[in-house]
């Protein structure tokens, strides 16, 4: 049997030929998964089966603007695919990625990788005996400004992030730690080497808006003594998606959206006396750093395929590091919860 046939999972198959193409499939055609639909479209390295989606007359209208298939079942297309994005509400993860890992398809899911840490590590489990790769949609991990840390950031002090936004009612089954905080803890933990000695977080809710919080402040502090803070909202009216880190060279200002990097570092101070006054300045420089910018959804989605055509191992370690912080953040944070009675 070819290397790279289906259930054959295509592994160790190097590039592929025009015969011995990965087969992707999408389920899930809401927000996430029109993004993934719209690049998968783009590349020439698999074939794109098509989508599932429960609104079938909805797959049935994007499948047709980008000539592919909208699958009635999801039996159906698990039977033809090799590899699945899964873009679907946080609720159904579990249940849908089990099906498709014991259907025998690898799989990319939409972060976070489950709603409860104990699900999350059955699916990690299960993908490592059937041996298929289990990727989590972290994009913010390909961003090319936070790609650059790692060679930026060396025993940073403090680390002060910000990401807030209007909320979308697209999110209806989780809070604002797994659809935004989130980001920002996986980010933080692959900057942070330490052990964490401690955590603080506490929320707001608006009870219009549904059960979950609307707003988290988390701080933690780790064994170095070095800080990081936290702060993620989907109440308010301006976007903003930044971080802040201090180390004893320089600070840094990343900006997530525009994949931008400024250091400011400082100088001496100088100080002169006049007769009437004395003038304090000081001296600093900043620089704003040349970033190799590309769309990090599609740096992401090639990541996965190569790992399946090259048998690339795939460890979901900080994956569910990530996921069980956060858990614990929002539960601390619901003990410290204030509900905004006239909002």
């Amino acid at each position: 049997m070819n290397a790279v046939t289906k259930k054959n999972k295509r592994l160790g198959g190097g590039n592929p030929d025009n015969t011995s193409l990965l087969r992707v499939g999408v389920v899930g055609a809401g927000h996430m998964g029109s993004y993934h639909i719209n690049v998968l479209s783009h590349f020439n390295d698999i074939v794109f089966l098509g989508i599932y989606d429960l609104d079938l007359k909805r797959a049935k209208k994007i499948a047709g603007e980008y000539n592919i298939h909208a699958y009635s079942t999801l039996t159906s297309l698990l039977k033809e695919a090799d590899a699945i994005i899964l873009a679907t509400p946080t609720s159904t993860h579990y249940n849908l990625a089990r099906l498709i890992l014991e259907a025998g398809n690898h799989i990319l899911i939409e972060k976070p990788l489950t709603a409860n840490i104990e699900e999350a590590h059955e699916l990690s489990k299960l993908a490592t005996e059937k041996q298929l790769k289990l990727f989590v949609g972290h994009v913010e991990r390909y961003n090319g400004a936070v790609q650059e840390l790692e060679n930026l950031v060396t025993n940073p002090y403090c680390w002060e992030s910000r990401r807030v936004g209007p909320g979308s009612r697209r999110i209806e089954d989780s809070g604002v730690g797994l659809d935004l905080l989130i980001h920002d803890i996986d980010i933080c933990l692959r900057t942070f080497k330490g052990e964490i000695a401690s955590m603080f977080a506490s929320s707001v809710n608006v009870p219009a808006s549904g059960a979950y919080e609307d707003v988290i402040n988390a701080q933690l502090t780790f064994a170095d003594g070095s800080l990081a803070t936290f702060f993620a909202s989907r109440l308010s009216h301006r976007k903003e998606r930044s971080l802040t880190i201090t180390t004893a060279d320089h600070t840094l200002l990343l900006d997530f959206t525009t994949q931008d990097i400024h250091l400011y570092s400082s100088g001496e101070a100088v100080i002169t006396t006049l007769p009437k006054e004395i003038r304090y300045q000081q001296q600093s420089s900043v620089k704003r750093l040349m970033i190799h910018k590309a769309n990090p959804l599609e740096l992401e989605l090639r990541d996965f395929i190569a790992s399946i055509y090259q048998d690339k191992p795939v460890d979901n370690t900080v994956d569910l590091k990530t996921l069980d912080l956060t858990l614990k953040l929002i539960a601390q944070a619901k003990e410290r919860s204030y509900p905004v009675a006239n909002a």
